[in-house]
């Protein structure tokens, strides 16, 4: 009896069929590994995705990007006054920041330096009191005053000025000690929130975006070339300039209850306040405006003995979805996202 005859291309199926499961198993490591790369990009330095973007931010109606503020010698029917701190150790560099203030386009009723007394409460070996502060600093009063006060840490910023102004209609706009401002800065929020009273107003920001990571939520930052379309965001980033109105804080000894790890990121804490507290909603203006490295920052950067930046440190110890966490627990309530209307 004849035995039957095997297709003799068997051998080569096998062997091609071999070669297309190894392909499979290179291709998913090969994402596996991209996506795990993606992820950790994500979890540390947040996503300026056009796509995450328009998913958790949402569009404002603003002022467009070419409504321009008027040429002096218009002014506010408002008081507006800038506010910043600055640290022990950047207190004699602070001068390029309060030069460029000076030179706005509007320029401001006032600019407070709030440079607190005694120990700083971050590193309490180092005190405000052993360092002398600026000749030129002081010379520039009245424009400019020096005011000694409580260090609440980064908030100083805004609680120093708090605590000074009463009008709830003053415009009050926080900034960095680190940065050069453009002159059109203070009059551009000041023309936005002439017909947005009742939001507060920044240059840059975020908005929330979830993730299946422990990290739970990282930035979705509103990338540069977006900018000219104003944005709802969830966080306005301290150091581009924001503007809040005295009247969206009535509970100042509040605000400055700020949980331990929400210090070093006082724009969540204080978007968080505004959003939970106050009921106020957070916004980027239609302009570009971002603020210039001075050049001892930039030197700084590239020196070999150059430490850990805040940012660096806030993103790679997961402290903004930390922060969130404990302003949900402290307020009792859910942190309502700006896409979830």
């Amino acid at each position: 009896m004849r035995q039957p005859v095997l297709p003799r291309h068997s051998k080569r199926l096998h062997s091609w069929l071999r070669h297309v499961t190894l392909l499979r198993t290179l291709l998913a490591i090969c994402a596996f590994l991209v996506c795990w790369g993606y992820t950790q990009l994500l979890v540390r330095y947040g996503s300026i995705s056009p796509v995450a973007t328009a998913f958790f931010t949402r569009p404002y109606d603003g002022r467009t990007v070419d409504d321009l503020p008027p040429s002096p010698p218009w002014r506010p029917s408002f008081r507006v006054v800038v506010s910043l701190t600055t640290t022990p150790s950047r207190l004699h560099k602070v001068m390029d920041s309060v030069r460029s203030l000076t030179k706005q386009n509007l320029v401001p009723d006032q600019i407070y330096v709030n440079i607190p007394e005694g120990q700083m409460k971050r590193h309490p070996e180092r005190s405000y009191d052993d360092t002398e502060i600026p000749s030129e600093l002081l010379e520039l009063a009245p424009l400019v005053q020096v005011n000694r006060c409580v260090d609440d840490g980064p908030a100083t910023k805004l609680l120093g000025a708090l605590r000074i102004e009463k009008n709830s209609s003053t415009l009050i706009i926080t900034l960095d000690d680190d940065f050069v401002y453009p002159p059109e800065l203070v009059s551009s929020l000041v023309w936005e929130a002439e017909i947005k009273p009742d939001d507060a107003l920044g240059v840059c920001g975020w908005g929330m975006l979830p993730m299946w990571h422990e990290v739970g939520v990282v930035p979705a930052y509103v990338p540069y070339f977006m900018r000219p379309n104003g944005r709802f965001v969830d966080i306005l980033q301290a150091c581009c300039g924001n503007a809040y109105r005295r009247g969206f804080f009535t509970d100042v000894k509040a605000l400055a209850d700020i949980p331990s790890v929400c210090v070093t990121v006082d724009d969540v804490w204080i978007a968080g306040y505004l959003r939970m507290v106050e009921q106020r909603r957070s916004a980027l203006i239609s302009k570009r405006l971002d603020p210039l490295d001075p050049h001892w920052k930039i030197i700084e950067a590239h020196s070999s003995e150059s430490q850990m930046t805040l940012s660096r440190f806030n993103h790679e110890h997961q402290i903004h979805y930390k922060c969130v966490k404990a302003i949900e627990e402290k307020f009792q309530q859910r942190w309502t996202r700006n896409f979830e209307g």
